[in-house]
């Protein structure tokens, strides 16, 4: 079984993948770029509505954008910009949480393409393979780690 990362990343990935030039073969909807119902856009007070307090908030600087992330005990984070409180970036290691095709952390690479297709781009970040599918707005990316096990 492949253990790995199931990220949603928004603005930050982009400039990245219309570098690669990738091609785009498996548009999502917004309803695709979610995790455990919470999606890109959705407000922080709605995860905390459904998961309680963090167990730690960071605030942080990065490209101009004044960010918080909050942290449910290192294996679920979401990322939201200050100014609106609205989600930017989630991240979850949590093998009971899933998307909205029903993809968890640990899932096969199979059962992945099964659910979503083709990838829009591929790429390598710190040793894994990185699975991207873009939304038809090109704003947001599901992107899925894959650790190094049985694959080149």
């Amino acid at each position: 079984m492949v253990q790995g990362k199931i990220y949603i990343i928004a603005i930050a990935v982009i400039v990245m993948s219309l570098v690669l030039g990738s091609t785009c073969f498996a548009r999502l909807s917004d309803d695709d770029l979610m995790i455990d119902g919470i999606s890109l856009g959705s407000l922080i007070q709605d995860v905390v509505d459904k998961y309680g307090e963090p167990t730690t908030k960071k605030d942080f600087t990065w490209n101009n954008g004044n960010f918080c992330l909050y942290d449910y005990h290192g294996i679920y984070q979401v990322t939201f910009l200050k100014s609106s409180g609205s989600i930017w970036f989630i991240e979850s290691q949590a093998t009971h949480l899933a998307t909205s095709a029903g993809v968890t952390v640990g899932m096969t690479e199979k059962s992945l393409m099964e659910a979503y297709g083709k990838p829009d781009s591929k790429r390598y970040s710190n040793g894994s393979q990185v699975y991207v599918y873009e939304n038809d707005l090109v704003i947001k990316e599901l992107n899925f780690v894959l650790d190094n096990k049985g694959y080149n």
